[in-house]
């Protein structure tokens, strides 16, 4: 993915990478580069949560956190996925009724 030239300069024989880019001058990244050990984590209890399987204790104790507060906080839930839960919920208390 990255294209190295020699420099010329450095006596050592030393070499830089010039990133690929695209049209625009973004550099192209695999996407695999991307992706961390935190971000791995932090999707997985994601979709721990998503999966409405694990209580909110159960997955505290997963991923360590002391408090709801900063659980709710880790976990990444985009408007939609808000979305979705609320009406989740909504569904559940009409039909209890």
């Amino acid at each position: 993915m990255y294209t190295f030239r020699l420099l010329e300069i450095i006596p050592d024989v030393r070499y830089i990478y010039e990133p690929e880019t695209d049209l625009n001058g973004n550099v192209i990244v695999p996407r695999y580069e991307c992706v961390t050990s935190h971000i791995a984590r932090r999707t997985g209890i994601t979709n721990m949560y998503l999966s409405h399987k694990y209580t909110i204790l159960q997955m505290m104790h997963v991923s360590g956190h002391k408090t709801q507060k900063t659980f709710m906080d880790y976990i990444k839930l985009s408007s939609e996925e808000i979305a979705d839960e609320i009406a989740a919920m909504s569904k559940k208390d009409i039909e209890m009724w």
